[in-house]
């Protein structure tokens, strides 16, 4: 009678066990699924944040919206590629440097200017990564922060004059819009093959630089 009725629970409990929903095991086993889910919608949210930086005397800048997605990739220059411009067409007869070929269209452009009494000089031309970010850290030793230097100033690894067909030309600010060497070069530089890269109505967030002209090989 005692092993029929310890049977009859036997068989009871066993029955239970079939019977009991297994739900809820998968509830528990879908619940890490379901976070590494939302883990993972963070990091596409975050993802769409991610912006370009600067490191300039060991500190980190944001790059400006006007510049991301603008950086240079720039070529490694060194001589004989580069050729000093003359001294005759340099401000103050500074040791300025470009790439030969621009270098000499930008001889051909200054005379042409010269024939019509127009006077080029030019204030800087190429520049490295390095003293890109050696003009930073002078203007922030005069007490300039990040955001006044970059309205004007391309960021390192930014900067057209790393390509070494680039030239600024005297005066290299809001003053050289007004001069006849501006107004010049609007009508005749193209000839030569060196456009404004920062025009007045240019890209929405470019400031205007007047100054700042690129040389172009034909065919390009």
């Amino acid at each position: 009678m005692r092993l029929h009725i310890t049977c009859i629970i036997c068989l009871f409990v066993t029955l239970s066990f079939a019977c009991t929903p297994v739900s809820s095991n998968f509830t528990r086993s879908e619940e890490p699924e379901i976070e590494i889910l939302q883990d993972t919608k963070k990091v596409e949210q975050k993802s769409e944040n991610i912006y370009e930086t600067v490191v300039i005397g060991g500190k980190v800048y944001k790059v400006p919206d006007q510049w991301q997605g603008r950086k240079i990739i720039a070529p490694s220059l060194s001589f004989p590629a580069l050729t000093r411009i003359p001294e005759s067409l340099s401000y103050k007869q500074s040791k300025l440097f470009m790439l030969d070929a621009a270098n000499q269209a930008l001889q051909e452009m200054a005379e042409g200017a010269d024939e019509d009494q127009v006077q080029l000089l030019v204030h800087s031309a190429y520049r490295s990564l390095w003293y890109q970010r050696k003009i930073f850290m002078r203007r922030f030793e005069k007490g300039k922060s990040f955001e006044e230097v970059v309205r004007f100033v391309a960021p390192p690894g930014y900067s057209e004059h790393a390509l070494g067909t680039v030239v600024d030309f005297y005066p290299s600010d809001w003053r050289f819009a007004g001069t006849p060497a501006y107004a010049w070069l609007k009508k005749n530089a193209e000839r030569y093959h060196f456009f404004e890269s920062y025009p007045e109505h240019g890209e929405p967030g470019s400031a205007w630089e007047a100054w700042h002209w690129r040389w172009i090989p034909p065919g390009n």
